[in-house]
Formats: structure tokens, C-alpha cells, sequence
């Protein structure tokens, strides 16, 4: 059992315990569906940080999830051409590097239409026709 002295640390420690365990992460593993072997190296990784195997579990799902996060933020911003700008990074963004193959963002759906709202401005005292309706204010 490991002493940790403070919360980086110990987050430090478990990404470096989980990157040894790449059926935990990676879904092309053979072993990934393996849930006993995933009990087990959970409990493992648990022993090693004085720590619960639900509690680590737990605390890589906040970790993996902030590190999507990042990552999608990061991708976001080289492509908008906006140039940089100055705002908090993830701390261990580097250190789950790895994971950058095995975290992928899904694309998004909207409810909203393309056409541009502005163009449909709708005054509330009068009649418009809109998409061959006419809706009443």
C-alpha cells in the first residue's frame, strides 16, 4: 500500500497504473469484455493506491471523461481559426495521451434547423408567412 500526499499525485499514480492495464481502456483488446480480469486488475490498482477498486473505477471515469473533454476543446480550437486564447488546461492532459485513439467524440445531432434565424425575424404585431405557414403573434 502507497501513501498519497495529495490529490494530483494520486491521480498521477492511477493514470500511470491504468495505462498498464490496456484491456481497461482499450476496446479493441481482447480482453476488454473480460470483466473478471478487469475486477481483478481494478482491485490490483486499488491495493497499490490504499483504495477501493469501485473508488478508483469511479475516479478514472471523472478523469477519462474531464480528459475527453479537454481533448474535444483542444480540436475545437485549432479549428476554429480564432487564435489562441488563454484559459485553464487539464493538468494531466499530457500524461493521458495515450488514450488519444481510444477516446473518440461522437457526432452530435440537433433539432435545429441551418437556415440562419436571423433572417426570420418575426414582428410580434403583425402576420408573417413562414416555411408556407402563417403564424399568428
Amino acid at each position: 500500500m502507497l501513501t498519497i500526499t495529495n490529490a494530483k499525485e494520486g491521480d498521477s499514480l492511477l493514470v500511470d497504473l491504468v495505462k498498464s492495464y490496456p484491456h481497461i481502456y482499450d476496446k479493441q483488446n481482447k480482453d476488454f469484455k473480460d470483466i473478471r480480469k478487469k475486477n481483478n486488475s481494478w482491485q490490483e490498482i486499488g491495493n497499490i493506491l490504499g483504495a477501493s477498486a469501485s473508488d478508483c473505477q469511479v475516479r478514472w471515469g471523472r478523469l477519462r471523461e474531464r480528459y475527453s473533454r479537454e481533448k474535444k476543446m483542444r480540436e475545437k480550437e485549432s479549428r476554429s481559426g480564432s487564435g489562441s486564447t488563454t484559459r485553464p488546461t487539464f493538468p494531466l492532459y499530457e500524461q493521458m495521451h495515450f488514450l488519444y485513439n481510444f477516446v473518440k467524440s461522437r457526432r452530435s445531432i440537433t433539432n435545429i434547423s441551418n437556415l440562419k434565424l436571423s433572417n426570420n425575424k418575426i414582428s410580434p404585431n403583425e402576420p408573417k408567412e413562414k416555411f408556407g405557414k402563417i403564424l399568428f403573434y
